[in-house]
């Protein structure tokens, strides 16, 4: 932005400003300004990729006193009595500086830790008219997604033989002057940082892998579950209570399919051993229903008899009921609600 002509002097100050933002990638953001405001820059912030904040700004003067001449405002300094009148009244000089924030990350969202000002090679030339500059960072005042900072710069000039000093206030240069000002100006700068991709703060669900799948096996020539294998089965059932209660819901509500393979051993012809596998499946769906006290439960049957057997001959791993719960379904039905 172009300040023209501030006060009683003339000529311009020229301020830019860059939005500079360091993490993974480096970028930078030039600062528009429209009507001789400088507009806010928006930032999208990818969680924990960004480290700094920092906005660099460039500001340059030119300035000297009005003529009290006929002539343009120049021609004064071509009249053999200028020296006499107003000595050393042109000035100009150049600020280059920024002020940085780090960035953090929490569990609500972003905090930003204001960092000091750096000058970046300020200069100045002798010169009846000097410009001071005071820097007021700001920034958010509590941990959010939605963050900003800003850095109001307080300008004021005037005449050095009043002993108003040369300088940015806040980094040491010279300071602000004490004498009174001819003009100021004020120059708010500010940056509105959002940030994306945070991970969630919900507890992940985590269901214990034994709890997908359990076996129950048989005696042999059995075909209904014996009391000394429904103890194992009135174990798992419990666990899943009091472990997973919004899981044993969804199965007790029928969300949530139990699939239920019967097996039996290679003592029996083929037919035999498919009804005996597949009773033993109803003995396990009885009792699962009993338990859960449900009849809503929704079931996937298979009686697979002895063709998937791995040994033969009267093995007792052969002899059982694989009870499996899809996890995927699982973990869909539970999500909402937790364990």
């Amino acid at each position: 932005m172009i300040i023209s002509n501030p006060g009683n002097l003339t000529g311009t100050i020229n301020v830019s400003v860059k939005l500079a933002i360091t993490g993974d990638v480096y970028h930078e953001v030039n600062l528009v300004d429209l009507n001789s405001i400088i507009l806010p820059a928006h930032w999208h912030i990818k969680w924990s990729s960004v480290r700094e904040i920092k906005l660099i700004v460039k500001l340059d003067y030119a300035l000297q006193k009005k003529s009290f001449f006929t002539g343009g405002p120049a021609d004064f300094l071509h009249d053999p009595r200028f020296k006499d009148i107003m000595p050393n009244t042109p000035g100009k000089g150049r600020y280059h500086f920024s002020m940085s924030w780090l960035v953090n990350y929490g569990a609500n969202g972003l905090t930003l830790d204001p960092q000091s000002v750096a000058d970046l090679g300020s200069t100045s030339t002798a010169g009846g008219v000097v410009v001071a500059v005071e820097l007021i960072p700001n920034q958010s005042a509590r941990e959010s997604d939605n963050a900003f900072v800003s850095l109001l710069i307080k300008m004021k000039g005037g005449y050095s033989d009043e002993g108003f000093s040369f300088g940015i206030y806040g980094v040491g240069v010279n300071g602000v002057g004490a004498s009174g000002s001819s003009f100021s100006y004020d120059v708010p700068l500010k940056a509105l940082l959002y940030a994306i991709g945070r991970p969630s703060t919900e507890k992940q669900i985590v269901i214990p892998e034994d709890l997908f799948s359990f076996s129950i096996r048989f005696s042999e020539n059995e075909r209904a579950i014996s009391d000394g294998h429904l103890s194992r089965l009135d174990d798992w059932i419990n666990r899943l209570k009091r472990e997973a209660p919004n899981l044993t819901k969804a199965i007790r509500d029928g969300r949530v399919l139990v699939s239920l393979s019967g097996y039996a051993s290679t003592t029996g012809s083929n037919g035999i051993d498919d009804r005996v596998s597949r009773d033993r499946v109803s003995s396990i769906e009885i009792e699962i229903k009993r338990k859960f006290e449900s009849r809503a439960i929704r079931f996937v049957r298979q009686a697979k008899g002895h063709r998937d057997a791995e040994q033969k001959g009267a093995v007792a791993a052969e002899r059982r009921v694989d009870i499996k719960i899809d996890r995927a379904e699982a973990t869909r039905a539970v999500q909402k609600n937790g364990l």
